[in-house]
């Protein structure tokens, strides 16, 4: 790594504002979840990506393909990308896009950011996974969603997936909509399938990590003998047999 470079951060994928976030179920990016786990938040918006292609075969002109954002492609290394864009730095911790703990996730960001075809200004993110430039997120927390889509629209054509959250599968590339949190995303469809592996890993491992429930108490099994005590008292002494005369 170059000297003056920050080193990599590792992630966990979570949100932090509280808002539903979009859902399909593709895995399980859905109603999945593991209680008191990080895990479940990403669950959520990460099962999205990878269930547009499958949702539906249809696909726009690879025409439209993007490759990337700006100067920076997927496949670029952190090195590449902090070259193109030397105002760089690590992302905030909490985001209203999920991110998954990882040693291989690494998110930088900038701000004040002219989106083409959007105004004002966005913050757009960049996550790179095992040092690939593997997803985009852009952040258009001033304009309207219904510009933001007439947008996308604009620049790739009507969405593979028409719905009050549309998605477009363009080749390798997943184009999703999160209107309650004010993003969408990019993916690169190679590059999500090795993160779709290792975090299908990580919930197997959490699910046989769970500690096995304790046995139920067995109910007490009230006294029947002659002796028995009542609730609260001493137990009743018999009297002996009285012999025959």
């Amino acid at each position: 790594m170059r000297k003056g470079t920050k080193k990599m951060e590792n992630r966990e994928w979570k949100t932090g504002n509280g808002k539903p976030v979009n859902a399909s179920v593709a895995i399980c990016h859905s109603s999945f979840f593991i209680r008191g786990s990080r895990f479940s938040i990403f669950l959520l918006s990460m099962c999205v990506s990878f269930g547009a292609s499958a949702a539906t075969p249809a696909s726009t002109p690879l025409a439209h393909v993007p490759e990337g954002f700006g100067k920076a492609k997927f496949g670029m290394t952190l090195e590449q990308v902090r070259q193109l864009y030397p105002t760089l730095v690590p992302a905030p911790f909490v985001t209203s896009a999920a991110f998954f703990k990882s040693p291989h996730l690494t998110r930088y960001w900038m701000t004040n950011v002219d989106v083409p075809g959007l105004k004002p200004k966005s913050s757009v993110e960049f996550r790179f996974w095992k040092n690939q430039l593997w997803s985009i997120i852009v952040y258009y927390g001033g304009k309207t969603y219904a510009d933001v889509v007439e947008h996308l629209q604009q620049s790739y054509g009507p969405p593979t997936v028409k719905n009050s959250q549309p998605s477009w599968t363009l080749g390798k590339v997943t184009i999703i909509t999160s209107p309650g949190q004010m993003w969408y995303s990019l993916d690169d469809g190679d590059i999500s399938n090795d993160v779709r592996r290792e975090f299908m890993e990580a919930i197997q491992q959490r699910q046989q990590a769970k500690p096995a429930q304790p046995p139920a108490l067995a109910t007490a099994t009230p006294p029947t003998s002659a002796g028995a005590s009542r609730a609260g008292q001493p137990p009743e002494r018999t009297a002996p047999a009285t012999p025959a005369p």
